[in-house]
């Protein structure tokens, strides 16, 4: 199935097209790339075209008082994106619409659309995208009123925005960018958000505290893994030095890669004994250590009790 294959099976869930109709718009839509930055609708300019987003995302800005950029709306794979009234009626844009990251769309332009009133489905679809776009419109404000914890969750239930650089979800969110990473590192460790790790992108970069919780998220997802968890072998996966990594870890977290891995790994195998009934000789392989002599050694170390001891501990 190809793209306008795509559209026109999703335009169909919104209203019944008839044959002529499809036949008389699938040679409209243009597929477009466009980089990031690009600016699908200009501020003050009148609105020229509609937009379907196949790839990557489209962030609707205007500026506060201060001039300063405030993210409005959110547009992901499947939205159709554009100001419908001001679209219909040739005028200006309130909003600035502008490509995050490489954008892959379907356009149509206000003279294409022309071609299409005389049909009753065009003035249908139109009413049924301005429903959505009010109804996303209202779940944004309701989310807006919810404390920044709680806003944060259910921004991450709602929006498959799981690359969207932290920047830009803070700014949505109207929550300070360094609160944010901080509430959104406390929500991941706490299992009340996922992000999936195939979303967990090597950089090539000099590494930014947002980077460091990348590091944070993989080793909580990779900490069972017997090899490959070396500073060295963590950095070449994501693209770094070790010694740029262990900077970073210690400027951002104030740990090493290292004594977080051995927390991670402590806490996670007096979880599995005491709460999994996992006999303590045998959870050294669940938490990532072949040989149970250093396991022990590390674990007495780290809590001050052999595992063996653990089912009568406590935390």
């Amino acid at each position: 199935m190809n793209n306008i294959d795509r559209l026109l099976e999703k335009l169909n869930k919104m209203v019944s097209l008839s044959k002529v109709y499809e036949e008389k718009l699938r040679p409209l839509p243009k597929f477009a790339i466009k980089k990031s930055g690009y600016r699908f609708i200009k501020s003050g300019k009148v609105v020229r075209g509609s937009w379907q987003l196949i790839s990557g995302y489209v962030i609707a800005f205007t500026k506060d008082a201060n001039g300063n950029l405030l993210a409005m709306n959110i547009y992901t794979s499947g939205q159709f994106f554009t100001e419908i009234s001001n679209l219909l009626n040739e005028q200006p844009a309130l909003y600035e619409f502008v490509a995050i990251g490489k954008v892959q769309a379907l356009q149509m332009t206000q003279v294409q659309f022309k071609k299409l009133n005389k049909y009753p489905e065009t003035g249908k679809l139109w009413l049924e995208i301005s429903i959505k776009e009010y109804d996303r419109e209202a779940l944004k404000d309701k989310m807006l009123l919810l404390p920044k914890k709680e806003r944060i969750i259910k921004f991450f239930q709602d929006y498959d925005i799981f690359d969207l650089p932290d920047k830009y979800a803070a700014n949505f969110l109207r929550i300070p960018l360094d609160e944010y990473l901080e509430l959104k590192v406390m929500l991941l460790d706490s299992g009340e958000i996922k992000v999936p790790l195939q979303n967990v992108k090597p950089v090539n970069r000099t590494f930014k505290r947002q980077s460091v919780y990348e590091v944070k998220q993989y080793l909580k997802n990779n900490y069972a893994r017997q090899e490959g968890n070396s500073v060295n072998e963590i950095a070449s996966h994501f693209n770094t030095s070790p010694k740029t990594l262990a900077r970073a870890f210690g400027e951002v977290l104030g740990t090493s890669v290292h004594k977080l891995l051995l927390r991670i790994r402590m806490e996670k195998a007096f979880s599995l004994i005491v709460e999994n009934k996992i006999p303590y000789n045998e959870v050294n392989l669940e938490v990532g250590y072949k040989d149970i002599y250093y396991f022990n050694k590390a674990f007495k170390k780290y809590h001050g009790f052999s595992a063996k001891e653990a089912p009568f501990r406590k935390l």
